[in-house]
């Protein structure tokens, strides 16, 4: 070797060359092993020298195991139900999935559990309504279910926008504030 070449190191998988070991123990460690994850099925563990190549195998040899559920409203597939349920829900408009505490909405299962368990909807219920027995997680959610479903909606003021629990109280604050 003359004194000005330097000595060059070489990955044996790809033949790609280095100038430092530590390099190439880098490329080896984190390039590699990162093209040899995208490129192996993860069914059988089986490798290929390409992602194309992996996907063909996927189409042909685990055709079976893959992709079985098809949504009814488009041409997509999917490998689990939940996923397809999620699909329906985001793209088709299916249910929507509402926290019983806050009433906000979610597409997606796993959202709405991650949601309650910061909202305080994962704890048991103990709050019962007096006129269907039905129960509630916290004693907020009760009072909009008594006022949503038994008292009717939520009274506005259409003068000033004030928001009333009782038709009464809208009453009496329209005779005594707006005095009509």
């Amino acid at each position: 070797m003359n004194k000005g070449t330097k000595k060059r190191y070489e990955c044996k998988s790809c033949n790609k060359s280095y100038t430092t070991n530590s390099r190439l123990n880098f490329h080896v460690k984190n390039v590699r092993q990162t093209a040899i994850r995208r490129t192996m099925c993860l069914v059988c563990n089986r490798r290929f020298s390409s992602l194309c190549n992996l996907k063909v195998h996927q189409r042909y040899v685990h055709a079976g195991i893959q992709k079985r559920q098809a949504c009814k409203e488009c041409v997509k597939r999917f490998s689990s139900k939940r996923d397809l349920a999620d699909h329906c829900r985001q793209y088709h408009g299916a249910e929507k999935l509402t926290c019983e505490l806050c009433h906000a909405e979610f597409g997606y299962i796993r959202n709405l559990k991650r949601h309650a368990q910061h909202c305080g909807a994962d704890k048991k219920k103990t709050h019962t309504c007096d006129v269907c027995q039905k129960m509630y997680r916290s004693k907020r959610a009760l009072n909009v279910h008594t006022r949503v479903k038994h008292l009717g909606s939520i009274c506005i003021c259409q003068i000033c926008g004030k928001n009333f629990e009782r038709k009464y109280s809208l009453s009496g604050h329209l005779k005594n504030v707006h005095k009509s």
